[in-house]
């Protein structure tokens, strides 16, 4: 995908500067003009995370102190999801029942079996084998997370978990996801640069959800890691990926939307979905459905987009344009059919495979890729996101 992207950029006449994205290590302006710095985060010589607080920081609810540990989390993986997600665009708002095959990958029975998700998300049922079980909630301060923190459900299973066995849990939670760049303001990052980066969120006209290291919207497990502590934020991101190959992979969709705003595209893991929507009125909100049968992770996090775009097609892809930026589409499609003659005669038929544009809401929004689509603000050209998509997360 760089590859394609890069070559567009050049047979792209019409290129225009693009802001280059947010450094996370950006010294703070002087005087900022929005937001003021929530909490810092430090970690000690034994790998403990210490929070502080500042003036613009809500209270904190009081929480039990975890009972896992990283020893713990690094040996549980997860090998099967079956999810069923529920959106409500209006509020935000999303609902998930996920059945989840986890697996004790280490040498000694886990005594707990940590699972992760979104402090911005709540836990509410844990079943093991068909029955209710028990389990600890705590919050956890990582940048895995564009909020800086996970809520953690450490379930103690009957029995521990030998190694190499399997447990079937049903889950369920929910809660809001909205654009939140607190683990950016922690560094000083002026606050509309940093919602430029971290822009995952649900919304009426577009949800966008990348998953691990941007937004924890389906359960993980993994040992918490802040910005600034070298590259160990990267480095477990790049585990996180490792760990989800191969995994099999299942999702239905409902998402209700008001009079209106029936989204048009949806994107699963990086491949589209047919829609089917019903209703819509002033009365009572619409729905939509998609679904992603049984699949196979390759590397990378599990995603989720959903958008009211406009489909313009071009050679092997399709832009799904946001309304305002139809001028900008037709360089991608020039481009995209000036390109691809020349790279399958390179990289042979496979290069001409099918792939999605999804034009994200923000002109000054960072691009984002993932298997075969690439989310990009459509009046930046090719040649900008290229050099984005290219730099990587």
């Amino acid at each position: 995908m760089p590859v394609l992207l890069a070559t567009m950029g050049v047979l792209c006449s019409s290129a225009q500067s693009a802001p280059a994205p947010p450094a996370q290590t950006q010294t703070p302006q002087s005087e900022p003009s929005h937001g003021q710095v929530i909490f810092s985060r430090s970690t000690d010589e034994n790998g403990q995370t210490t929070t502080s607080t500042g003036p613009g920081a809500a209270p904190a609810a009081l929480e039990k102190a975890p009972i896992a540990d990283d020893s713990e989390r690094e040996a549980l993986s997860l090998t099967d999801f079956d999810l069923d997600v529920r959106l409500q665009a209006a509020a935000q708002h999303i609902a998930v029942r996920a059945l989840v095959t986890v697996r004790n990958d280490g040498q000694i029975p886990l005594k707990h079996i940590p699972l992760q998700i979104s402090s911005s998300l709540n836990w509410e049922r844990i079943r093991a084998d068909g029955h209710d079980a028990a389990f600890q909630a705590a919050t956890l301060n990582s940048d895995s997370d564009h909020t800086g923190q996970l809520h953690e459900a450490a379930l103690t299973p009957a029995e521990p978990l030998a190694p190499g066995a399997t447990l079937k849990l049903d889950v369920t939670y929910s809660g809001t996801i909205a654009p939140n760049a607190q683990r950016l303001l922690a560094l000083g990052t002026p606050e509309d640069v940093a919602l430029r980066s971290d822009w995952d969120g649900i919304g009426v006209d577009f949800t966008g959800l990348r998953g691990f290291g941007d937004v924890v919207w389906y359960p993980v497990s993994s040992v918490p890691v802040i910005l600034g502590d070298g590259a160990r934020l990267f480095d477990e991101m790049g585990e996180h990926k490792l760990h989800m190959e191969g995994v099999r992979f299942k999702l239905r969709l409902t998402d209700e939307f008001p009079e209106g705003h029936a989204p048009t595209v949806a994107v699963i893991n990086g491949h589209a979905a047919p829609l089917t929507v019903t209703g819509g009125s002033a009365e009572v909100s619409g729905v939509a459905t998609a679904s992603l049968e049984a699949s196979t992770m390759g590397f990378e996090a599990a995603s989720l987009f959903v958008a009211v775009r406009a489909p313009v097609k071009a050679a092997h892809a399709t832009l799904w344009i946001a309304p305002g930026d139809e001028a900008a589409a037709q360089n991608w499609a020039r481009a995209a059919s000036a390109v691809m003659p020349f790279l399958e005669s390179w990289l042979g038929p496979r290069a001409g495979a099918q792939w999605t544009v999804l034009d994200l809401p923000d002109p000054q929004d960072v691009p984002s890729e993932t298997g075969a689509m690439v989310a990009t603000p459509a009046r930046h050209p090719p040649s900008a996101t290229a050099h984005a998509s290219a730099r990587g997360p």
